[in-house]
């Protein structure tokens, strides 16, 4: 290999970022190893439409899959900084901002889930893009705890924040935090998948907060390196060691590398003593370290320099004086040491030395320092925030208080939520969510709430009947239904508990039979049954008149319908098709259920125009197969009309197929029908209904 010299004047400026340790004698992911590209999530804050930058990386969107809040604004060209070795500068162009309320998230659902190992970052960048000239102040949180105080030189200052987590659940929540002196606001965040054997210093320690990350040795005329040249993302700052010797290698790097992945071109930089008896110094004075945190210290070396026979690099690490470490380096290995400093230690530098048998210089390749970010708050238990995030769903509640964790922190805990924090995880006790502007039926992840001790729904439009599953909350005292149009009878299960301690409150609910003998038919009951059948049959006689009509004034309306043909096992529908990945992005991956049928389970779900759907999944397991669920497609692809569900479009995408309907808000048909719904139908918009359907949708001759 050839060893060429640079010298380098490069300025090592403090970034946000990530940690881990553990020792790796792999270093630059194989392409059988880059099993997380794709699951990445960079979000361009303030934009409506996905785009890709110039190295050809996805941005996401800015919409209602991630964040329920704030105003998007363009930042003034004026006022940007944009420097092109920036590689993210065109993302600094808008801005989310954060006006109303005090903690507003961000939510991100990665696809390998929870138990997983990621590097989250943010973006912020001013730009007085509120025209406002003042700069704010303001905190993020990382899910309920603290993560950074974010503070700005002047208005074209760029703010990097990193962070690597193990994440212990499904959500991961990013938050601003407004403090009173300014309005938060972001610009871009991300979410890289890492391997979960690096930067875990232990699960009670993460999340790390990134302090610095510098590559040793590279050209004066490169910024940093990042993607796509680090599969993870990370942002290597160029920096320098005095009286060190910059070194590089144009040979190829033919190592299968795992563990921290090294990019290569962190591997062909590094730094030297001028000779064996020299030493290297990294100064750390501008890092802020602070006696209240854990430091973690991530020094990587790549000896990529010809070795002579014999020829020996052994040096020795000195952090503090009683902190030291030895480390031995082969041709051509890879070796990552990871070196924990307590707390109450604040580390000005590090020195590298040779050791006594050493024939060779010291030499490093990179470094990276985390801190260990304090987690005084649990959050609430993961069935609870479940629970809550499928209502808030099923409702479309869009209260900006309910953001983030339900109970956690407490000062920010969801506006009708109590919560029980004598345990060591918070679980929710207490709901009230009375004149909460609640439509359609109480949905089943209520009954998810076990610690659930009081539920207010009342004076909401809530329909359909009680679910008996209520009355498994084993804790449940007080169940206040007070003023919906809710129908049918009580749960024997809810009357029984209702005589061992729960208060059930049901007034102003004229379609609820609240008797113990709902199903008994008497007398008063007999006149409207007759009169009621009778009007059933004249109504029958009018449509059949009226079909029959239709079938000779109707021409083929092919081309303005739905088909639904079966070839090869495959369904094909003449409208909008959607993919498996667009069903789990509509449906927040089959988040809230709204029912369930013959043919399998339904599930609420949002368009990206924010147009609410119900979605059919078909069942592995349903007893009603394909010939069944395409017979229901093929009478709804038929039929058209404003009184009537539409089939808004299918999808057919490997083993998964479901049909798309437009979601009933006020309930269905049965509900629109029943004499007991203040609501219900008269009889002349029944056969208004029937007549138009029958006229206007069907075409008789096909």
């Amino acid at each position: 290999m050839k060893i060429r010299p640079l010298w380098i004047l490069a300025l090592v400026v403090p970034a946000s970022l990530i940690i881990h340790l553990q020792k790796s004698a792999q270093v630059f992911a194989s392409d059988d190893d880059q099993t997380d590209t794709g699951r990445e999530i960079s979000i361009d804050c303030g934009v409506t439409e996905e785009s890709q930058d110039s190295n050809g990386f996805h941005h996401e969107a800015d919409d209602a899959e991630f964040v329920e809040s704030g105003k998007i604004y363009n930042v003034s060209s004026d006022d940007i900084y944009a420097n092109s070795q920036e590689q993210v500068w065109e993302q600094m162009k808008t801005v989310r901002s954060f006006p109303e309320g005090v903690r507003n998230c961000y939510t991100l659902k990665p696809k390998n889930g929870k138990c997983n190992n990621y590097l989250i970052r943010v973006y912020m960048s001013y730009g007085n893009y509120d025209h406002k000239n003042s700069i704010p102040y303001f905190h993020l949180h990382l899910g309920v705890n603290f993560w950074e105080k974010i503070k700005f030189q002047n208005v074209t200052d760029i703010r990097r924040k990193t962070v690597v987590q193990l994440s212990p659940t499904n959500y991961i929540d990013v938050c601003l935090i407004n403090v009173g002196k300014g309005t938060p606001f972001i610009s871009l965040l991300e979410l890289w998948p890492l391997s979960n054997s690096i930067y875990r210093a232990s699960s009670s320690l993460l999340p790390l907060g990134l302090m610095t990350c510098v590559n040793l040795g590279m050209s004066e005329n490169l910024k940093f390196i990042r993607y796509a040249a680090d599969i993870y993302g990370r942002s290597w700052l160029n920096g320098k060691i005095d009286n060190s010797k910059p070194i590089y290698t144009s040979e190829g790097i033919n190592i299968d590398v795992k563990e921290y992945r090294l990019p290569s071109d962190v591997l062909k930089t590094a730094v030297r003593a001028q000779n064996v008896s020299s030493s290297l110094y990294i100064n750390l004075t501008s890092i802020n370290f602070t006696a209240d945190n854990e430091h973690y210290i991530y020094l990587h070396f790549f000896d990529f320099e010809e070795h002579s026979n014999g020829e020996v690099r052994s040096m020795e690490i000195t952090f503090t004086d009683t902190i030291r470490e030895p480390v031995t380096l082969k041709h051509e290995d890879v070796r990552t040491l990871v070196k924990k400093i307590p707390k109450g230690v604040i580390l000005n530098g590090i020195s590298i030395t040779s050791t006594p048998g050493s024939s060779l210089p010291p030499m490093i390749n990179a470094y990276e320092i985390y801190r260990a970010l304090p987690q005084p708050n649990t959050p609430t238990h993961e069935e609870d925030v479940d629970a809550m995030r499928n209502i808030k769903h099923a409702y479309n509640i869009m209260r900006i208080s309910w953001q983030g964790d339900p109970c956690m922190p407490i000062d920010y805990r969801w506006a009708g939520v109590t919560c029980n924090y004598s345990e060591r995880i918070p679980r929710v006790t207490s709901l009230n969510m009375s004149s909460s502007k609640l439509a359609g039926q109480i949905v089943t992840s209520f009954s998810n709430l076990m610690t659930l001790e009081a539920l207010d729904l009342s004076n909401n439009q809530l329909t359909g009947e009680i679910p008996e599953s209520l009355a498994e909350l084993p804790n449940l005292k007080l169940l206040n239904l007070t003023g919906n149009n809710l129908t049918g009878s009580i749960p024997k299960a809810l009357r029984d508990k209702s005589t061992t301690g729960l208060t059930l409150i049901l007034d102003g609910n004229p379609g609820l039979c609240q008797t113990s003998s709902c199903k008994a038919i008497t007398k008063k009951f007999i006149k409207p049954l007759v009169a009621s059948v009778a009007s059933v049959a004249v109504l029958t006689t009018i449509v059949y008149i009226s079909l029959m009509l239709c079938r000779h004034k109707r021409k083929h309306h092919s081309d303005s319908k739905v088909m639904l043909v079966k070839k090869d096992d495959q369904i094909r529908l003449k409208n909008q098709g959607f993919s498996q990945a667009e069903l789990h992005r509509i449906t927040k991956d089959f988040e809230t259920e709204i029912g369930e049928g013959g043919f399998g389970k339904v599930y609420l779900g949002r368009l990206k125009d924010v147009t609410q759907v119900a979605v059919k999944l078909l069942s592995k397991s349903s007893q009603q197969g394909f010939d069944e669920f395409q017979s229901e497609a093929n009478l709804l692809s038929l039929i058209y009309h404003k009184n009537l569900v539409s089939l808004v479009g299918y999808c057919d995408d490997g083993d998964m197929r479901a049909l798309i309907y437009e979601y009933m808000e006020k309930g269905n048909l049965r509900n629109l029908l029943s004499d007991n719904n203040p609501n219900v139908l008269k009889w002349n918009e029944r056969l208004q209904i029937a007549l138009d359907a029958a006229c206007d949708s069907i075409d008789l001759e096909t």
